[in-house]
């Protein structure tokens, strides 16, 4: 009958804003400009994808900070050994123009408490079906309603979603609660009415250097989902930006489609690594995991795994194409998405 595709990555919008490897120090102990790299112009609603490398000295510790606009995005205290540490962070913006630059301060060791930063790169994506709050300081609950469609391979079902917070409080440490922690001006998240707990902390180690973390779920397409910040302190700050996409892949098994194809027909999926500078293993099945598991060649009738660009390929012939569940799973702290999919239909 045909061939029907969808390319849910919008390849034609993306944009490498930013590759800069100069070499820029902290300026001292106090937090300063490490570098302001200048502003970038979004075409669209989408992510700015950030890579940076930190170096630093034997003694002490330093920090480090980015700032998008006028807000905060992300935070990292650099360890007090001798260190180089690569890092990346995700952020959700509307179209429009923002500054990017990069604070830091130094230990106060003295000999030995360098620190400073280089190879910074800064690109843009977006995706069919993205949906987001833009970076701000929060303020009061934030619902996100993923819309519901049909596409070429069945109606949506889940969105993955990439929560992105920092915390900062005046002249005192800030720090994100998991469930059951209490600490000192702590910061919780939670998701439809229950606290979480986060995938990534990188909590305050000094008076008033900043605290980030994420969280990553699925959650289903066509209902508002809401997130509220709860503050010990009411003088803490919080930046947040949430992203929620059904093309983008996290850690954990999720359903990015109710899969509807016909008897014969044949499924197809491309993944990708989210961006060119960190590709982890991206997994597709058809199938579910049984009663009794066994592992994977029992559970699935189809599965791939690898890095790079996968393309995952399965035609239903004797298995039912409207009642098989699909699943896949990758790293949405490194970075991987679907970019295309596809029905060949018989």
């Amino acid at each position: 009958m045909g061939l029907l595709v969808e390319q849910v990555r919008d390849i034609e919008s993306e944009l490498t804003f930013i590759d800069n490897s100069t070499h820029y120090s902290a300026p001292s102990s106090s937090w300063g400009t490490l570098h302001d790299y200048g502003n970038v112009t979004t075409p669209k609603a989408g992510l700015l994808i950030f890579h940076i490398d930190a170096h630093k000295g034997s003694t002490d510790n330093g920090h480090i900070r980015l700032k998008v606009g006028a807000n905060y995005v992300w935070a990292h205290e650099e360890a007090s050994a001798s260190v180089s540490g690569h890092h990346e962070c995700f952020c959700y913006v509307d179209a429009g123009t923002y500054d990017i630059l990069v604070e830091g301060r130094m230990g106060t060791g003295g000999a030995g408490t360098e620190l400073s930063v280089d190879k910074l790169v800064c690109g843009f994506v977006a995706f069919s079906d993205m949906v987001g709050s833009f970076l701000a300081s929060y303020s009061s609950q934030i619902s996100i309603t993923p819309a519901n469609r049909e596409t070429c391979i069945g109606a949506l079902k889940q969105a993955v979603f990439r929560v992105q917070i920092y915390g900062v409080t005046a002249g005192d440490q800030t720090n994100f609660e998991n469930v059951g922690d209490s600490f000192t001006n702590g910061v919780s998240l939670a998701v439809d009415g229950a606290q979480i707990s986060f995938d990534v902390r990188n909590q305050d180690a000094g008076s008033g250097d900043g605290a980030h973390a994420e969280y990553f779920t699925a959650l289903s397409v066509g209902s508002a989902h809401t997130f509220v910040i709860s503050k010990d302190n009411a003088n803490t700050t919080v930046y947040i930006s949430i992203i929620a996409c059904p093309w983008l892949m996290y850690d954990i098994l999720h359903q990015p489609v109710t899969l509807d194809i016909p008897q014969g027909s044949t499924l197809y999926l491309i993944l990708e690594p989210l961006d060119g500078l960190a590709d982890p293993t991206k997994y597709a099945y058809v199938g579910k995991v049984r009663a009794f598991s066994f592992g994977d060649a029992t559970d699935y009738y189809y599965s791939l795994s690898g890095t790079g660009i996968q393309t995952p390929t399965y035609t239903f012939e004797i298995v039912d194409g409207q009642t098989s569940l699909l699943y896949v799973k990758g790293s949405l702290h490194t970075g991987a998405c679907i970019s295309h999919i596809a029905v060949d239909l018989r």
